[in-house]
């Protein structure tokens, strides 16, 4: 039902047209993955099914639809056709990158604040270009074609 869900969310956003600003998005994205991080090294739960049907989540991934949906382009950027093309390869391996990124991780007291940030940065990192050069080849774009 989680996905489904998100699925369906993702349609109906379409229709709404505010757009909270961009620093509102930036405040609430770190908040968001602090929030989701520390929930992760607290319970050691790295199922999606807990974490990504919270209301915290299913707000957060509201206003960023809504952001992103409104967003206009003048013409079609290059950026986002090859990101667009990365969105099903990231979605399938997200999650056996989050767990080994963050059962490896060595926090120490100088970074430990900023631990959370930095495992969303470098799960997204590692996500997207792994996600970038399976799309490279013509193997990886016939299994992740939609």
């Amino acid at each position: 039902w989680n996905w489904l869900f998100y699925f369906m969310l993702g349609a109906l956003v379409k229709d709404i047209k505010a757009k909270p600003s961009f620093w509102l998005l930036l405040i609430c994205s770190a908040g968001y993955i602090y929030l989701f991080y520390y929930y992760i090294q607290n319970t050691k739960c790295y199922t999606a099914e807990f974490s990504f049907s919270s209301p915290v989540s299913m707000i957060y991934a509201l206003m960023l639809f809504s952001y992103f949906v409104n967003l206009r382009f003048k013409k079609f950027s290059v950026v986002v056709d090859h990101l667009s093309q990365t969105f099903l390869p990231v979605y399938f391996m997200q999650w056996p990158i989050i767990n080994q990124i963050w059962n490896h991780a060595d926090f120490s007291l100088q970074i430990g604040p900023f631990a959370p940030i930095l495992c969303w940065l470098l799960s997204a990192i590692v996500c997207v270009g792994s996600a970038l050069v399976i799309m490279h080849f013509q193997v990886g774009r016939w299994i992740f074609k939609i």
